[in-house]
């Protein structure tokens, strides 16, 4: 549903506490006790201000009844009350609308701190309890800036929110982290990303006395529940002053997932009830310096290494990989010749440069290869095209990502050509443990087979997965590491050709056209969640609007950690793992994140289903996690598998009969449009035809990225779309496809095209 987005967590209004900003931070940390906090401020409520129960005012400022929100009037003042030894602040709604005023019917209350100069290195840290509300209301432990009055143009600020809804859930929280929000135009003025999350805690129950803390570390900010870490998110840091605030609210409309309209006020003083938020005590906190909790990565591997290091760099004096020959070994590719050439052979305009070998992962993450280059380049690593812009152009980056296994050797080959003026060319890399940098010598493997003057051609091996774990679906969840520690990858010597695992990765995908899982069917292998289809459809048999997918199959953690699912999605979504439900907002709304945590074993893995409708409007499904060991991420395809009862493409040829290949009746490569049209004899099942998964094509020998695939039920034609000038007049095409179905389910053999573009 895109749709305006909702303000989500209150926008309270603030007043000038100007006797209390002179507070702060008044205490550094001692040096050599850098784990060691020191506390900055602190209020226990332990006794009355005056007669009156009032909270200190040299420490708590309120706003007034001149202030409103949502569908409440601030000013019903807090209070120091006792209870079975306890004493604390409470905060209070009370739906006694004495003016019968329909707008703002209920009296909420909001107090804060003095402001403190939140972020890395801080925390604050707050025991409170959430007793009788009824559904409706919202509470919230918070930190917002003070630098002005609702509608004056300096007004803005960060935030950051741990909210109680009462009507989710009693261990359900709503977690955000807003920067520099500006409620004159709902931007973010630093540009930095913001998130926010639905959470579960495991055991919870908000109703009881319970300590909630929120931290900001080097990288992250965190959210704990009793000591326990519900969340850790790489959302921004504050660069405001913050206070610390606590409030008691009724939302109306605009926040649907709060906003309950059965909630009643009454102008009888005698039937009036309060609704209560209690607050034991609070506390700011400093670090000096900043601790940094990132575990400290796996050691790369230390497999026997070849005779070399580098890639294979073959050098032509020209730009089509033609000409003059040099070959030898480059170390790195790192190379900025300005106005000059590689080597006295070559010219130093009009030529070219393929670089090959294999590159070894120091860890098992997602790694994002970029290249810098004046002019073309393009890259391919285990055989995939990443990066494909060959033109002319100033020193530009281009970057491609893929999931690799730390200690396994891949195929990669660059090709670069540079036509005049100056000559780049470079290739780094990163992942979440290694930063952007050059490829190291020490991970780069040339051609075993070099012969000098030779033209090499690579040949694509299978794609380098490691044989898995034994399947397991462990009930109930495994005991969590008290400490957690990454599971160091082994040290295998590494091989060319890694044994690739007998099964495909990603998850059976079920979609269905119309919202109740009911409908035509179209049935594939999804290799992650993380789907944005705005208004359109994510097949041609599905409507745009009104459908449901179901997502099954089973996932592996990397860590023995407690892992943190999150869910992106417009409209609703449920998500279970291990067959806990952990994630259940089966409503409309715009796109929104929502998570819940499970503890999950390394190497282990554990049933998983999302369930995911699009009513109307746009349509957007992404799944993602994280750890203390796992930045947020989509969960990559390498941790993800698949109903055994379904395999795409090849796979599927295993296990049942298989018809012969689909039998072509014309087919076509044309350069004007860079579109492969193939013409089957027969009806092909649309989901299959239509995905370009199924699909690889080569021109000349050097495998090209296919856009998109297109099919025709009609024609039985389907056409795939290449990138802008792939196609020239005379070269070779060859065009393999797989995985492709008739009408009736039935699987087709491989098969291939070839011929020349025209």
């Amino acid at each position: 549903m895109s749709k305006t987005r909702l303000l989500r967590s209150p926008r309270l209004l603030s007043v000038l506490f100007n006797s209390l900003l002179l507070l702060g931070l008044c205490a550094i940390a001692t040096p050599g006790k850098a784990q060691t906090p020191q506390v900055v401020f602190r209020d226990d409520f332990n006794a009355p201000f005056d007669s009156h129960n009032a909270l200190d005012p040299g420490k708590w400022g309120m706003y007034d009844n001149t202030y409103s929100y949502g569908r409440t009037q601030f000013g019903n003042p807090p209070s120091i009350a006792s209870e079975s030894g306890t004493t604390f602040a409470r905060l209070s709604v009370s739906n006694y609308n004495y003016n019968s005023d329909t707008t703002f019917p209920f009296k909420g209350t909001e107090i804060f701190s003095p402001t403190f100069n939140l972020g890395m290195g801080k925390e604050f840290e707050a025991r409170v309890r959430v007793t009788n509300l009824p559904p409706g209301l919202v509470t919230a432990f918070w930190a917002y800036g003070s630098r002005g009055l609702w509608g004056t143009p300096d007004f803005r600020s960060d935030e950051i929110d741990l909210e109680f809804l009462s009507r989710q859930a009693h261990n359900s929280l709503w977690l955000t982290n807003w920067n520099d929000w500006n409620p004159q135009s709902p931007t973010y003025n630093d540009g930095i990303h913001n998130a926010s999350y639905q959470a579960s805690a495991t055991g919870l129950d908000w109703t009881q006395w319970n300590t909630y803390k929120i931290r900001w570390l080097t990288d992250r900010t965190e959210w704990y529940v009793n000591n326990t870490l519900v969340l850790s998110s790489a959302a921004a840091h504050p660069n405001d002053p913050l206070a610390v605030r606590f409030n008691a609210w009724v939302p109306d409309s605009s926040w649907p997932d709060a906003y309950d309209s059965s909630l009643n006020w009454t102008t009888d003083p005698n039937t009036a009830r309060s609704y209560n938020f209690d607050v034991d005590w609070v506390e700011v906190r400093s670090y000096d310096p900043v601790p940094t909790l990132t575990p400290t990565p796996p050691p790369p591997p230390t497999p026997t290494p070849p005779p070399a290091h580098g890639l294979t760099g073959t050098y032509y004096d020209n730009q089509d990989f033609t000409g003059t020959q040099i070959k030898r070994i480059d170390p790195q590719v790192n190379f900025d010749w300005g106005n000059g050439s590689p080597d006295p052979a070559i010219g130093p305009d009009t030529f070219s440069v393929r670089w090959t070998g294999q590159v070894q992962a120091q860890y098992s993450q997602t790694y994002t290869f970029t290249t810098r280059s004046d002019d073309g380049v393009r890259l391919w690593v285990n055989n995939q095209l990443l990066i494909d812009h060959w033109g002319d152009q100033s020193p530009s980056e281009y970057s491609g990502s893929i999931a690799l296994q730390a200690g396994l050797l891949y195929n990669i080959r660059m090709d670069y050509y540079e036509n005049k003026y100056g000559a780049v060319a470079q290739l780094s890399w990163s992942s979440p443990s290694t930063s952007k940098t050059i490829i190291p010598q020490s991970q780069l493997y040339p051609d075993s087979t070099l012969v000098p003057g030779s033209t090499p051609t690579p040949t694509p091996l299978p794609t380098p997965t490691p044989t898995p774990l034994p399947t397991a679906t462990p009930t109930p969840i495994p005991t969590p590491i008290p400490t957690p520690t990454p599971t160091p990858p082994p040290t295998p010597t590494p091989v060319p050709t890694p044994t690739p695992l007998p099964s495909a990765h990603g998850l059976t995908a079920i979609y269905y056209d119309n919202q109740d899982f009911t409908g035509v069917q179209v049935k594939r292998i999804d290799p992650q969640v993380n789907f944005d289809w705005g208004s359109g459809s994510p097949d041609p048999a599905i409507g745009p609007d009104t459908f449901s997918v179901r997502w099954t199959g089973q996932v592996q953690a990397q860590y023995s950690q407690t892992y943190t699912f999150t869910t992106r999605s417009d409209d609703g979504a449920r998500l279970w793992v291990n067959n806990q439900l952990l994630i259940d907002q089966w409503n409309d709304h715009s796109p929104w994140d929502y998570s819940g945590t499970i503890a999950l074993q390394a190497g282990v893995r554990y049933d998983i289903r999302m369930e995911y409708y699009d009513n109307k409007y746009g349509a957007v499904a992404q799944l993602s996690w994280s750890s203390p060991s796992t930045p947020k991420a989509i969960i990559p395809s390498s941790q993800l598998y698949p109903n055994t009862t379904s395999s795409p493409g090849a796979a599927a040829l295993t296990s049942v009969t298989v018809r012969s290949a689909a039998k072509l009746s014309t087919a076509k490569a044309t350069t004007k449009t860079n579109l492969i049209e193939l013409r089957f004899a027969g009806a092909l099942e649309s989901a299959s035809a239509s995905d370009a998964a199924h699909y690889r094509v080569e021109v000349d020998g050097v495998p090209r990225l296919v856009e998109s695939a297109s099919y025709s039920l009609t024609t039985h034609t389907v056409c795939l779309a290449l990138p802008e000038k792939t196609l020239r007049l005379g070269v070779s095409v060859k065009v393999f496809w797989s995985g492709l179905r008739d009408t009736k389910q039935h699987p087709y053999a491989n098969g291939t095209w070839q011929g020349k573009a025209h």
